[in-house]
């Protein structure tokens, strides 16, 4: 809420919540202390986490599996598109491509499997 060089005041991102923090500096010090907490949050965890949705790279990689059955070259941009469509969910680069080698593993199995397979065939 409000903040600069001698006090620090935050409030729950959810304004009919309760929960507050207000902090000030000691006088001649390098220290702060706190003069009001209310550490109660009268909303729901839902409400305070609805502007951070996200997902694991597993949970998407779940989901993109079945792509990968019929669409062999599934790019890390079009997952990241495809999640963003569906879902509403922000994902990087990295994350995207994360899922898309879960999803593989999931459909193809992982390398380490298809090496201790081997012998079999040998």
């Amino acid at each position: 809420m409000k903040s600069d060089i001698t006090r620090y005041q935050v409030r729950c991102i959810v304004e009919e919540c309760n929960w507050r923090l207000r902090i000030v500096k000691v006088a001649n010090s390098y220290y702060f202390q706190i003069r009001r907490f209310n550490h109660e949050h009268t909303c729901s965890n839902e409400a305070r986490f609805l502007h951070q949705r996200q997902a694991s790279a597993r949970v998407i990689g779940e989901h993109i599996k079945e792509k990968f059955h019929d669409h062999r070259s599934y790019k890390t941009e079009e997952i990241i598109q495809d999640i963003h469509k569906e879902f509403g969910i922000s994902c990087n680069y990295h994350k995207g491509y994360r899922a898309k080698h879960i999803a593989l593993d999931e459909v193809q199995g992982t390398p380490v499997d298809s090496y201790q397979i081997l012998p079999s065939y040998l």
